[in-house]
């Protein structure tokens, strides 16, 4: 796992600037940067009865970044 990726840095990259957070935000593929809750509410998800056949995979909660140009 890059460093920058890690679940202590949910919300916290790029952000010691904040207009350089804006800047970025403005360029990601979603329109903003990551949140605590984007990541939560996909664990959550994974946690329900709805996940209940998953058995495996990775699963990219990463606002489209690895598709973005």
């Amino acid at each position: 796992m890059r460093g920058d990726r890690g679940p202590e840095n949910i919300g916290a990259a790029f952000t010691a600037n904040p207009a350089d957070a804006a800047f970025r935000g403005q360029k990601a593929a979603l329109g903003r940067l990551r949140r605590p809750k984007d990541i939560a509410d996909v664990i959550a998800s994974l946690m329900s009865d709805a996940a209940r056949f998953i058995t495996g995979g990775g699963i990219m909660a990463d606002g489209a970044a690895m598709a973005a140009p």
